[in-house]
């Protein structure tokens, strides 16, 4: 069982699931969240886990899954929060963050059928599960105590008038929720990310981009020593094979790119994207292979 999952079913638990502000002081406890205050709004914030800022991860290679940064995602459903529950910040309606979260899987994540894909699926399957039980939870509450539960008309009908779960609101900044928005990577998609995304931090990608700019200083320098005159003849014969080694090196890396780039989905590294993708605002899309191989050739290098 994934991490995820046994967080997951911690979540579940009937000491998380008791409504409201027991889930607030009880799970806050018990998970990698924390509470802070803001001058406007009350903002639950992940522990300070720098990972989740690398898409790609931190190790030698790029990760099996790409996974949306975490400053985001906050920023996208602060957006969602500040004109769908403005009474109840840090808070959304359960419709919203499950139409976010298929809407998400349903747009970028390919049926590739890999074990990595399966785990995934099954993870977010369980979160689901999870934030229903949340929500279940704080409407059961919230009706015996007869206060109701009212949101935003611009996402759908009052709670008033629906006996389901779906309407209630839960607590959007939660690790099970942001670990929801990742997807799997490809072969291609791994090899074109590590040549092509500067901000890699992983060991290969920056052995690469070494690599690649010491062929680019070491091609101007070549270039230079053959404009001087009295550069002996032992130089000068090395010089040719020094620059021939480095246009190599770029003619495999621009081939690499050119192959693997009508796979790569470079729009989940595109912000606007994903968060048309996520509130729905826009229909969008994945470019087409050929879409991709167009632009890549005709985007300056």
């Amino acid at each position: 069982m994934s991490a995820n999952a046994r967080l997951l079913r911690a979540r579940s638990s009937p000491a998380c699931l008791k409504g409201d502000e027991e889930v607030e002081r009880t799970c806050s406890g018990s998970s990698d969240l924390t509470f802070t205050k803001d001058t406007k709004r009350h903002v639950r914030l992940l522990r300070g886990d720098p990972t989740r800022d690398l898409p790609f991860g931190s190790g030698i290679f790029i990760a099996e899954a790409y996974r949306i940064p975490t400053r985001v995602l906050r920023r996208i459903f602060m957006r969602l929060d500040k004109r769908g529950s403005p009474h109840k910040p840090g808070r959304l309606p359960f419709t919203v963050v499950r139409n976010a979260i298929k809407g998400f899987h349903s747009v970028l994540a390919p049926v590739t059928g890999t074990d990595v894909q399966e785990s995934m699926r099954q993870d977010v399957e369980l979160t689901l599960a999870a934030l229903e039980a949340q929500a279940q939870a704080v409407k059961v509450r919230k009706e015996s105590t007869g206060r109701p539960v009212t949101w935003s008309a611009s996402y759908g009908p009052s709670s008033r008038q629906s006996a389901e779960a779906n309407d209630a609101v839960i607590f959007w900044d939660q690790a099970i929720i942001f670990d929801c928005f990742s997807v799997p990577l490809l072969t291609s998609e791994r090899l074109f990310f590590t040549l092509d995304i500067g901000k890699n931090h992983t060991l290969v990608a920056k052995t690469v981009t070494w690599i690649l700019v010491s062929a680019v200083l070491i091609s101007i320098a070549v270039l230079i020593f053959e404009s001087l005159p009295t550069l002996p003849t032992e130089v000068l014969n090395v010089l040719p094979l020094i620059e021939t080694v480095c246009v190599a090196i770029f003619t495999v890396d621009y081939m690499v790119r050119v192959t693997t780039v009508p796979i790569a989905r470079m729009e989940m590294l595109d912000t606007s994207f994903i968060e048309d993708v996520l509130t729905g605002r826009n229909n969008r899309r994945l470019l087409s292979a050929r879409e991709r191989l167009r632009r890549f050739i005709l985007s300056p290098l």
